[in-house]
């Protein structure tokens, strides 16, 4: 994998892990105003946003190794 892409694929990886913090600040402000219905869907999209980034970080490791054996 070229290097540039996979910068842009870790710079993508950031900002979703950031949006998923945003979320879970907004998350806890909205339950202190006692808005649980939107505060539950925040929360979904919190953790909906990690999983999803932890899948490609996972994913990025696979291909990864895939391009060392590729070399050898």
């Amino acid at each position: 994998m070229r290097k540039k892409t996979k910068e842009k694929i870790n710079r993508l990886i950031n900002i979703g892990i950031f949006c998923s913090i945003i979320m879970a600040i907004f998350s806890v402000i909205l339950l202190l105003q006692k808005r649980y219905f939107w505060a539950f869907l925040s929360m979904i999209g919190m953790i909906v946003g990690i999983a999803s980034f932890w899948n490609l970080k996972k994913e990025m490791k696979l291909i990864k190794e895939g391009d060392s054996y590729d070399n050898n």
